[in-house]
């Protein structure tokens, strides 16, 4: 490997049998460790075998022993790394200290934007790359187009350290942050014009940077962070990590005064409420969907404010408010027709679809159906189209043709083990959990329901689950369990304002008729009672203990 990266480094160069043993030697001084055998190979060309031999043998084993509490393989990595850092120009030390800033993989003109200013004009920062790959400080991402470089991850730590050390580090961290701004505020704008598989293999890239940028904007940049979040948060929807970005928005909002822009806020207060939409949290979304609401009419930003609305309706449906749904549906729809946002009226039809079935309408929520499928299909809305597939599962539930939603779940769920949408898969494994429960095969929702509760607790999706558990357990005849359990959903359905469907109610109502004739009916209701003072870890080891 040594001999091969001094050929790469140095095309032509050639190294004579007799410097051979000198690679051997050097191999063996450092351990045979991947990472220092290319960054030293590459100044083989440079200063030559036996004068690299030298050097090594002075600067490395002196620096080796001020480290001599570490580890050696350890020690000697370290060693490599400051021995490589020390024959770099002052310019690319400072450089290669600016980029330690990426967490992930950056452009030529990410570098230049970031680590261009002050002593190093953005002109030079090219140069200062193509040097610093030469000299295996930096790597080429492979496949990359345009072409990506990026620091391994012990290269940024310890440049990362030079940075903290050096006057350079707020103004770098700054102009990161904002670089990672103006991306995500570029994806916010593709977003209605590319399909998800193009826009996450374009932006997905972009969430370390993210984390990174909002961890860093919180403790020093309050409106940067806020935008941050604001433009960030479809990135945790589209990668299926909805806990995270809640508690990063939490955090960012947390910031939030009387002076951050109006349009910033909304922003950051819609994402948060649209990640908690399906979640226990749902009045607390909306409370919060109803502000972003108020924000966005003060600056009058019609196709955002219609885009919220969509997400407001969603939440009164979910709250059982049906007419105060339509009503802002109709709102949000009178915004957005006649516009280019074919994403969000695809994603309209189907909220009205998720309206009409919590109405009871089937035929009305087929044919909202029917029209978000084919927009999502034209516009590469894979996620949207999946949603309305679930939603149409779930109307087989609410008129009871169990065996046809059996069939559909399966189907639907095969095809979203193969999607990036873990979310989305586990509300159809709850939906096919479902119609086992009410097909009498319990032992095929046990196993269902397993699977849905590892995607769906994580991001705290489970609640609604719940009653058809204990209806499964209530057939198994484990009424005591099957009663707390009914108890403990009744009391996740009173915290967080969900209006029970027609499905779960018929569910509750059927693991009652089997519950009353097993036990008295005081015993019934002190077990339900008992319930509400389950611990989450006791009741998902009730709801899925065979």
């Amino acid at each position: 490997m040594f001999v091969a990266r001094a050929k790469a480094s140095v095309p032509g160069l050639r190294i004579a049998d007799d410097e051979l043993p000198i690679a051997a030697r050097i191999c063996r001084r450092l351990d045979g460790l991947p990472l220092a055998l290319e960054m030293v190979a590459a100044w083989a060309g440079i200063l030559g075998l036996p004068a690299l031999e030298k050097k090594l043998e002075g600067s490395l084993q002196s620096w080796l022993r001020a480290r001599s509490t570490a580890p050696q393989r350890q020690s000697n990595l370290a060693a490599t790394l400051r021995w490589s850092y020390d024959l770099l120009s002052s310019a690319e030390q400072v450089v290669l200290a600016r980029l330690s800033a990426f967490a992930g993989p950056f452009t030529i003109e990410a570098a230049e934007a970031v680590a261009g200013y002050g002593s190093i004009p953005g002109a030079q920062v090219f140069e200062h790359v193509a040097s610093l790959v030469r000299k295996s400080m930096l790597a080429l991402a492979s496949g990359a187009s345009p072409p990506e470089f990026r620091l391994l991850e012990t290269t940024r730590a310890f440049a990362a350290e030079q940075l903290a050390d050096s006057p350079d580090a707020q103004e770098t961290r700054r102009r990161y942050a904002s670089h990672v701004l103006r991306c995500l505020t570029a994806a916010a704008e593709e977003w209605e014009r590319l399909s998800d598989a193009l826009w996450r293999k374009r932006y997905a890239p972009l969430l370390p940077d993210l984390r990174a940028a909002l961890d860093w904007a919180i403790a020093q940049d309050s409106r940067v962070a806020v935008a941050l979040a604001g433009v960030g948060w479809p990135l945790w929807r589209e990668m299926s990590l909805h806990t995270e970005g809640r508690q990063r928005l939490n955090a960012a909002i947390a910031l939030i005064t009387p002076d951050t822009p109006p349009v910033l806020a909304a922003r950051s207060l819609r994402g948060l409420s649209e990640l908690s939409l399906n979640t226990d949290a749902v009045s607390v979304a909306y409370d919060k969907l109803l502000e972003a609401v108020s924000l966005y009419r003060q600056e009058s930003v019609s196709p955002e404010l219609g885009a919220t609305l969509l997400d407001v309706a969603y939440a009164a449906q979910a709250l059982g408010r049906i007419d105060e749904a339509r009503r802002y549906h109709s709102e949000a729809m009178a915004l957005l027709e006649g516009t280019d946002r074919h994403r969000t009226i695809a994603h309209a039809h189907c909220v009205q679809a998720t309206i009409e079935i919590s109405a009871g309408d089937l035929q009305a929520a087929e044919a909202a159906s029917s029209i978000a499928i084919r927009l999502s299909e034209a516009a590469g809305a894979d996620r949207t189209a999946l949603v309305v597939s679930a939603n149409l599962l779930e109307a087989r539930l609410v008129e009871e043709d169990f065996q046809a939603a059996v069939e559909g779940g399966i189907r639907l769920c095969e095809r979203l083990r193969s999607s990036p949408y873990a979310d989305v898969l586990g509300f159809a494994l709850g939906l096919l959990t479902i119609a086992f429960v009410f097909t009498g095969e319990e032992e095929k929702a046990l196993i269902a329901a397993r699977e849905a509760a590892a995607i769906l607790r994580e991001e705290n999706m489970m609640f609604w689950m719940y009653d058809y558990l204990a209806l499964r357990l209530a057939k198994k005849e484990r009424y005591t369990d099957a009663a707390v359990l009914l108890g403990y959903a009744n009391h996740l359905f009173a915290r967080s304002g969900w209006l029970r469907e027609p499905t779960a109610l018929r569910a509750v109502r059927m693991a009652l008729e089997l519950l009353r004739p097993a036990m008295g009916a005081a015993e019934l209701e002190q077990l339900i009672a008992s319930g509400g003072h389950l611990s989450e870890e006791r009741a998902v080891a009730l709801a899925l203990n065979s």
